[in-house]
């Protein structure tokens, strides 16, 4: 099989290496930088300042980890009505 089938049967976070779950602007994201990119997105349209990806991911990834010390399940894209699912 040639990488380019292998990289679409399994694809992985454009910045993570993680396995992907979204693909978004032909980028494929894993579920926290999706949240990442939404959350930026987000912070954009609503005229806020856009915190870099580099902070974001700092202050999730002390969450993911907390929660998955306590075998929490992870919540982290929205779905349409704007929740997390």
């Amino acid at each position: 099989m040639s990488e380019f089938h292998s990289m679409r049967l399994n694809p992985k976070c454009a910045h993570c290496g993680e396995p992907a779950t979204r693909f978004r602007n032909q980028t494929n994201l894993c579920t926290i930088h999706y949240r990442i990119k939404q959350m930026k997105e987000d912070a954009r349209i609503d005229g806020k300042t856009e915190p870099s990806r580099e902070l974001l991911e700092r202050l999730l990834m002390q969450t993911v980890l907390a929660l998955r010390a306590r075998n929490a399940k992870d919540q982290w894209q929205k779905k349409d009505n704007g929740c997390a699912s």
